[in-house]
């Protein structure tokens, strides 16, 4: 999702440091609170008294398996297909991974979870190398996809959106370098060419 607003953000102002870390989301919240950061971009934001959110995408998710996985090879995937399977997730507390959680309890769907982690590259290295299958972003596979070691596929009849959010300190002036690429997130987020 950053690759592109990044590129075009350095090369409109090659002087401007942007630094990038990922960190789980509620450490996040804690460093735009505190101030140590500009902005954060978070899955499944939410309003808090001292954050303010703007909304900046919303990534399909879809089913994911190993090309020679069994499921990869039908049609149409039902959830119920994932009754039984070897299931790879994220860990508690991080938002993706608990809303998959909620959907499939709350369709009574069982699964075996087979390893659970923070870090979504070592996910989709481990539904690759056939470990299990995974529900994820799109958007986070489009290279797995195109080099096809991975097989995405819509769930039928669920509709599942992570919605991303950019989170700021209410009442915050940010600098100009900040603004400018917040700037640069709308303008990406609401569809406007890039710098």
């Amino acid at each position: 999702e950053l690759t592109p607003i990044l590129k075009s953000f350095i090369r409109a102002y090659p002087r401007i440091s942007v630094q990038l870390q990922y960190q789980r989301s509620n450490l996040i919240y804690d460093a735009v609170i505190s101030q140590k950061i500009d902005l954060g971009i978070v899955a499944y934001p939410r309003e808090a008294p001292r954050i303010e959110v703007i909304s900046f995408a919303n990534d399909e998710m879809v089913f994911i398996a190993a090309p020679d996985h069994r499921l990869a090879r039908k049609s149409i995937i039902t959830l119920s297909d994932l009754n039984g399977e070897n299931f790879i997730t994220f860990d508690e507390g991080i938002p993706t991974g608990d809303v998959v959680r909620t959907l499939l309890e709350k369709h009574q769907i069982s699964v075996k979870l087979q390893t659970h982690n923070e870090n979504i590259d070592t996910l989709k290295r481990s539904v690759e190398v056939g470990l299990g299958v995974s529900i994820i972003p799109r958007k986070t596979v489009s290279e797995e996809i195109k080099k096809r070691v991975l097989v995405a596929k819509k769930i039928q009849n669920i509709k599942l959106e992570r919605p991303i959010g950019i989170v700021l300190a209410r009442k915050r002036a940010l600098d100009y370098a900040a603004v400018l690429f917040l700037d640069s997130l709308k303008a990406y987020s609401s569809g406007n060419k890039l710098l």
